[in-house]
This record gives C-alpha cells, sequence and structure tokens, in this order.
C-alpha cells in the first residue's frame, strides 16, 4: 500500500462559505449540486453564485458518525487513492428472512446504516456502507437480467446462468441525515425501495428504486454488488490519516495479544490432552488368571496393599488378555482406602472375537480402558475386583495404577484465565 500524504489530498472544484453559519466548505466532485454543511446541518445549491440554503437537514451532533470515518479523509482501495466526501445517514424498514429447523419466514426489522461517499483521483466512485455490524464496499454494476422484485417471497439473480436466491431483506429506507456533496438534493424522509439477496458469506446484491411521488412511478433504478469488509482491511485502507494510525496501532498491539494467547491456549489444550492419555512411573500392578474362573460366576479378587506418597492425579488401568479366540470378561476395580471406603473406580467390558466371512478371516476386540482420576490423600490402598467370565475362560486380567503427569488443576485455572483474556483481547481488537 503506498502512502498517502496531505498533497496528495484531491484539489477542490469550488470553496466557499457555508451561507447559514460562515464555515468554510469545499467540493470535490464537479458535477455535484448539492452540498450538506457538517457543522451546522443546512443543505446548499452549490451551483448558484450565491449558495443558495435550501433546507435545514438536522443537527450534526444528532447523526454522529458511527466510527472513525470523517468527511475528507483519504484511503487506499485497489491501489488507488480515494477521498470522503460525502455521508447519508439511513433508516430502513424492511422484512428479513430467517430460516430455523426447516422452517422460513420474515420478521419485521428498522436498522440504520451510514453510506459514505468515496471519490477518486480519476473522479470514479463507490459507497463505503458502514453500520454497527461493520463494513461492505458497495459498487454499482450493470447486471445482464435486472429484476425488480415485489413481494419478499420471491427468487432473484440479476445475472443469466446464476442459481436464484430468496430475497434476504426488502423494504424502503429513508434519509436521516446528509453531509457533503451531492449529485441529486437530499430531502430528509426521501424514500427509496431496496431489496437484496446473499451470494455467499461476504457477498450481497442489491436494488434500489426511487418512486416519483407526484407520478406513483419509478423514475430511477440501480443495481449493486456489496462486499462485506473486516474492520481491519478498512482501518488498514485508511491508515494514513492520524487519526487512523492510533487506532491501527492500537488493534495491532491486541492481535498480537490475541494470537499469542490463542497459541498458549493451544497448547494447554495439546498438553492436557497428552497427559490425560500419558502415564509415569508405576504405582501397582496386579494380574489374575481368569482361567480358573468359573463361567457366568461373578469373582471377587483383593489386590495387597499399595502405597499412594503423594495427592495428585493417577492413572487406572484394566487389561484383558485372551489365550484363545471367541472369549469375553466383564470387570469393575474399587479402589479402597484404609478404612475400606471405595473412592474411585474403573470398569471394562474386554473381548476378543473372531470369525470367516465370505472367504475372509475378521476380529473384533477391546482389550483395555484406562482412567485418569484423583486421588486427594497420601496413604495405603488396595483394590477389590468383580470378574465375570463367559464363553472360553482362559486369559489374564490386570489391574495396574500409574501415576499421571503434567496435568494439575493449575492447567485448569490457567486455560480458564487465558480464556477470558482471549475474549478481552478480541473485544480490544475489533474496537474502533
Amino acid at each position: 500500500m503506498s502512502n498517502i500524504t496531505i498533497e496528495d489530498k484531491l484539489t477542490p472544484v469550488r470553496q466557499f462559505n457555508c451561507t447559514s453559519c460562515g464555515a468554510s466548505l469545499e467540493v470535490f466532485n464537479k458535477r455535484a449540486k448539492y452540498t450538506g454543511c457538517s457543522y451546522c446541518g443546512s443543505l446548499l445549491d452549490v451551483q448558484s453564485d450565491t449558495h443558495k440554503l435550501l433546507s435545514k437537514l438536522g443537527t450534526p451532533t444528532d447523526f454522529k458518525p458511527y466510527t472513525f470515518v470523517r468527511l475528507g479523509m483519504q484511503a487506499q482501495f485497489n491501489d488507488k487513492k480515494y477521498q470522503v466526501i460525502g455521508r447519508t445517514r439511513w433508516r430502513m424498514d424492511y422484512k428479513e428472512r430467517w430460516e430455523e429447523e426447516g422452517e422460513v419466514g420474515y420478521s419485521t426489522e428498522i436498522w440504520y446504516y451510514d453510506e459514505w461517499l468515496m471519490l477518486s483521483e480519476q473522479r470514479t466512485y463507490f459507497y463505503l456502507v458502514e453500520d454497527k455490524e461493520g463494513f461492505y464496499v458497495s459498487n454499482e454494476i450493470y447486471p445482464t437480467s435486472p429484476s425488480l422484485p415485489r413481494q419478499h417471497s420471491e427468487k432473484i439473480s440479476f445475472y443469466q446462468g446464476y442459481k436464484k436466491k430468496p430475497i434476504q431483506e426488502i423494504g424502503a429506507a429513508k434519509v436521516q441525515f446528509f453531509e457533503g456533496e451531492s449529485n441529486y438534493r437530499i430531502l430528509i424522509g426521501d424514500r427509496i425501495g431496496f431489496a437484496n439477496y446473499k451470494y455467499n458469506k461476504k457477498k450481497k446484491y442489491a436494488v434500489e428504486w426511487r418512486i416519483n411521488k407526484k407520478t406513483a412511478n419509478i423514475k430511477e433504478i440501480e443495481y449493486f454488488e456489496e462486499i462485506k469488509k473486516s474492520n481491519f482491511s478498512i482501518l488498514e485502507a485508511f491508515e494514513e490519516n492520524e487519526a487512523v494510525k492510533k487506532i491501527l496501532d492500537n488493534q495491532r498491539y491486541w492481535r498480537f495479544i490475541l494470537f499469542s494467547a490463542i497459541a498458549t491456549l493451544a497448547l494447554f489444550f495439546i498438553t492436557t490432552i497428552v497427559s490425560i492419555n500419558k502415564t509415569g512411573e508405576y504405582i501397582f500392578v496386579h494380574t489374575y488368571d481368569v482361567s480358573s474362573t468359573q463361567k457366568d460366576i461373578d469373582v471377587s479378587i483383593t489386590t495387597p496393599r499399595f502405597n499412594i506418597t503423594k495427592p495428585g492425579l493417577y492413572q487406572l488401568k484394566l487389561r484383558g488378555a485372551f489365550n484363545q479366540d471367541n472369549t469375553s470378561m466383564y470387570s469393575i476395580a474399587y479402589i479402597h482406602n484404609e478404612k475400606g471406603e471405595p473412592i474411585r473406580a474403573i470398569e471394562g467390558d474386554f473381548y476378543y472375537w473372531t470369525g470367516i466371512e465370505d472367504g475372509e478371516r475378521w476380529t473384533e476386540s477391546n482389550k483395555d480402558k484406562h482412567k485418569a482420576v484423583l486421588i486427594k490423600e497420601a496413604g495405603t490402598y488396595y483394590a477389590e475386583l468383580y470378574v465375570t467370565s463367559e464363553y472360553n475362560q482362559t486369559g489374564q486380567l490386570t489391574f495396574e495404577i500409574r501415576k499421571n503427569i503434567l496435568l494439575t488443576r493449575y492447567f485448569l485455572i490457567g486455560t480458564i484465565l487465558l480464556t477470558i483474556f482471549s475474549c478481552f483481547a478480541y473485544s480490544r481488537s475489533q474496537r474502533l
């Protein structure tokens, strides 16, 4: 992006003082017929020698811009320099399409937006549309199959060969305030009809039409392509304006903080997942021979005592090993403290099935189950295993406990704090 200096500002074609308040005004578009004073809200005739006062458009302080954009600012779009020369505040009364759980309908809505007129060195122009949700770049287009919808239930497309889309919004917009310059006379309450449809998530097409109040006939139709732009990209376009540099530097700082927080949060998440499934040193292992178990009879096995020297997270594991095919067993293990109270448990349904289908051998198995548990007190413990064996009773059941590594409550606290901080950084990075 090339830099814009104060010398790059477009040369005004007219300069004069406001007939109402005496403020210095500039006009940059040779075709401009009217200008709205940003200081007192008066509408003036640019073409007349006396710059006749036509009407009062409203008090400017009642219609402040939503963010940083102001008349006279320069911006860079597609390697071309533009200058803000006009702003219209609109109020929309319209029907908006909604779709939920297979149902479709239209709700009645009211919305407000600013339409900034951007003029280039070559006197080409586009509109920068701004509302409380962000920015769109709006360019006039000339469709191959223009249409003018009358009902919100219609489907439309402005180009041949394009699939017709349902109307997203349809209604009317009224002028509430104007400042800067325009080719047509701005009247408060001036209405235009409009309808639009979404092409994709970032692009939509719109048609606008004006009605002759006396004859009720349509006197003007225009078509537009509107492309959604991020707040950050708009800030970058206006970067060379001094008032914007501070905002952009602040956003870049918070974006860096945000990305750093997200990267740390991702590292925490990966570490947490790894730690849940990764174990350290053995604390205790006990293997029981299932071959001695009678079919469909529950067996209780009490293991020798083992010591837990430190409170923390531990990994419990049950593992079934089978000596022949088509064998199954179910087991549940309880960990008891010295008082005989069960404090933790793990269960597993283990099997090893094989067969032949269409000449090919298949196997299906489930041979182990593990679980991370928190043991709050050091002390002496033992496990009680309950086993039910089915089919061929050949194999072993192993119970083991290991020290889990890395994961502590500090990781959970850190994850929560990082998530909150990331949300805060995101909100600051979007502030205009």
